[in-house]
């Protein structure tokens, strides 16, 4: 068993991930990057970047996720 394989757990201990779950957790560590990237990109453009909260996904069975919409300040020009 690698290290991906396993996700810690509040409280102590690990367990084995489905290959489903973690196909989706790694999805989001790989977008969170891209996004990341992308904002560091408009920062260095100028520009000033907030992400807030705009809706959470309830999944039904107890778990959420927090969506994310960019809040974007254009660059003062003169």
């Amino acid at each position: 068993m690698q290290t991906l394989d396993v996700v810690a757990i509040a409280g102590g201990g690990v367990r084995p991930l489905p290959l489903q779950s973690e196909e989706a957790l790694r999805r989001v560590a790989e977008e969170s990057e891209r996004l990341n990237a992308a904002i560091a990109a408009a920062v260095d453009a100028g520009f000033t970047v907030e992400l807030h909260r705009s809706r959470r996904h309830h999944g039904g069975q107890g778990a959420w996720g927090d969506q994310m919409t960019p809040a974007v300040a254009l660059p003062n020009r003169r």
